[in-house]
């Protein structure tokens, strides 16, 4: 019978404790003396409602009526059914909300969903990684404190296989490998419109945020559609609201920069699929990779005005340094005459890396040099 937690009647405001008592009248319940005034009770209003005597909270001695009758159990779950019923349909008091904390300005929101599209190998990955590196640490990242350390962090890796993985977690910082929690296996339930498991592996880990590589690899029926793309929102807010975490989706950017008639398209209008991946985002970041430079900016973020790294007034430029080292060494390949065919072979000794990869930043480096192979 008693099983949920119910707060003391004293708890409760004037107003709400009056709408209580019509609902009991009303069903022809008794009603608690708690839920009159002083002033109430001493012009007998609450005797000729019929209240019973009540304590300020349900204690084991509440339930009794004065002189020490117990009350009836059904009347007990009838008193306890309408104060439940009644705070079904309170209103939010917008004074008792938390107030919108940033866990990394402009980056990331508690409780909040972030989305970040970029161009593949644009370095979201490792851009995430490291974030997620100094989330788990404190310290702080673009100069900016981590305020509150993560004791856990949850990697969903549906968009590659894991040893690629790995080997990037590995270039960030090797006890990220034990530190950074990863599962490969998460489907969006197209009937129930849920990702199956979310729930209980959230349940059983806690963590404070989670990274989902990639929307489109969760098995959206329609990544275009709207409805469900908002579906996919509201699932993700109702479990942070429950276990409070916050959220970060990888994406991608389908559209050109530059279109056919030489205009250069807006970043929100490249990110890939139905336009509530941006509109139902709180954060949504773009990256876009140049190099061995990306540049990181915001294309949406939620009270943008109170974040300290505002991205939409200053984006940054992110350096990743292995490659940069990888270029310098194609250009004075280059400039040293090698053919296309040996520069890449030699680089891919040096560097590793795909074979389409090195090819394609040969030709690149070769054009920003202004020779031709």
């Amino acid at each position: 019978m008693r099983e949920k937690k119910i707060e003391s009647l004293s708890e409760l405001t004037y107003e709400e404790r009056k709408k209580l008592r019509e609902r009991l009248k009303e069903e022809g319940k008794l009603i608690p003396i708690t839920l009159y005034s002083q002033e109430e009770v001493r012009d007998g209003i609450s005797e000729r409602e019929g209240a019973i005597g009540f304590g300020e909270s349900f204690r084991e001695e509440d339930w009794h009526r004065e002189g020490g009758k117990p009350i009836p159990e059904e009347e007990q779950k009838a008193i306890l059914e309408a104060l439940l019923k009644a705070k079904e349909y309170e209103p939010i008091r917008l004074d008792k909300v938390k107030d919108v904390f940033w866990i990394v300005p402009g980056i990331v929101l508690e409780r909040g969903t972030t989305c970040c599209a970029g161009e593949s190998e644009a370095g979201k990955t490792t851009f995430w990684l490291q974030l997620s590196k100094a989330l788990l640490d404190g310290g702080d990242f673009f100069g900016i404190p981590i305020k509150e350390p993560m004791e856990r962090i949850l990697w969903f890796e549906i968009d590659e296989d894991l040893s690629m993985l790995k080997d990037q977690v590995e270039k960030v910082s090797s006890d990220l490998l034990q530190r950074l929690l990863v599962f490969s296996d998460l489907r969006w339930d197209k009937t129930n419109r849920v990702i199956t498991g979310l729930d209980e592996i959230v349940y059983w880990n806690r963590p404070q945020l989670i990274i989902i590589d990639a929307i489109g690899s969760i098995g959206l029926q329609d990544e275009d559609d709207n409805t469900e793309i908002s579906a996919l929102y509201k699932y993700l807010r109702v479990l942070m609201t429950r276990y409070n975490f916050s959220t970060a989706l990888l994406h991608h950017l389908s559209k050109a920069e530059v279109a056919q008639s030489g205009k250069t398209i807006p970043l929100k209008q490249r990110v890939r699929g139905a336009g509530d991946i941006v509109n139902r985002a709180d954060c949504v970041l773009g990256m876009q990779r140049s190099g061995y430079k990306a540049h990181l900016s915001t294309i949406k973020a939620r009270t943008e005005a109170k974040v300290e790294l505002n991205l939409l007034q200053d984006p940054h430029t992110l350096v990743f340094r292995k490659e940069m080292a990888r270029d310098e060494y194609i250009a004075s390949l280059i400039t040293q005459g090698l053919s296309k065919k040996d520069i890449i072979t030699s680089t891919q000794q040096m560097y590793g890396g795909k074979q389409d990869t090195v090819r394609k930043a040969v030709e690149r480096v070769a054009k920003d040099l202004g020779i031709s192979l």
